[in-house]
């Protein structure tokens, strides 16, 4: 193959890519903005500066468009998930402190695109075919709570059954707080919620997480930012 003819190969695999990014960047924006209902394709195509034919060039049906955006959306969270840790691991040369995981966890849960994962899943209630494609997604994205688990030694301490049932629990209080924020909002109750399932973690068996001393000299549970 010539080098003109390997130049060109590159460079129309690096517009499909580009392309597929603007259609289903476009496509989050749309369900953000507007809902999962009204994200029609002639408003994907809109955002995107996309023809429909192009759309439909990678895509068989618009909800091929819906799967692949919110795995898209997944997978960048768990890579920023995990370059958020790796950053608080370099700051510090000690096991990652579990509240800065959770307030992790929950500044990713409450991102605009993370409703776009929430109407998805309320829509699969209704619509089989939607439910079994996404599946393998819910997966995947219980499996970013579960490794959360796995990064502190004090968490992981728990019985393997105690400590799936603690994250489960934090995924649907995470993933419940991100609507309930925006309709009835407690910042107040931030970090005492923190502090509250954490609680419940070392009541499990995990092992409690460091103590602060307060700017009142006094010790307690509750470590603050």
């Amino acid at each position: 193959m010539s080098d003109d003819a390997a130049h060109s190969r590159r460079s129309h695999a690096e517009r499909r890519a580009e392309t597929i990014e603007l259609i289903l960047n476009a496509t989050l924006d749309a369900i953000v903005e507007l809902g999962l209902r009204n994200a029609t394709t002639g408003e994907i195509c809109r955002r995107a500066g996309v023809s429909p034919g192009a759309v439909f060039h990678h895509f068989e049906t618009r909800q091929d468009v819906i799967v692949a955006a919110v795995e898209h959306h997944l997978s960048d969270r768990r890579v920023r998930f995990t370059e958020m840790v790796e950053s608080l691991r370099s700051r510090d040369a000690e096991m990652v402190d579990p509240r800065e995981l959770l307030r992790i966890l929950r500044s990713i849960t409450r991102e605009p695109r993370a409703m776009v994962w929430l109407e998805v899943l309320m829509e699969t209630r209704t619509d089989s075919e939607l439910r079994k494609r996404i599946t393998p997604t819910l997966i995947r994205q219980r499996d970013l709570f579960r490794a959360a688990g796995e990064l502190h030694s004090g968490l992981s301490s728990m019985p393997e059954s105690a400590r799936f049932a603690w994250l489960e629990l934090l995924r649907n209080v995470m993933h419940g707080e991100s609507i309930w924020e925006q309709l009835d909002p407690h910042p107040e109750l931030a970090e005492p919620k923190i502090d509250a399932l954490l609680a419940l973690a070392v009541h499990l068996g995990a092992t409690p997480p460091p103590v602060r001393v307060s700017s009142c000299g006094s010790r307690g549970l509750i470590v603050g930012g």
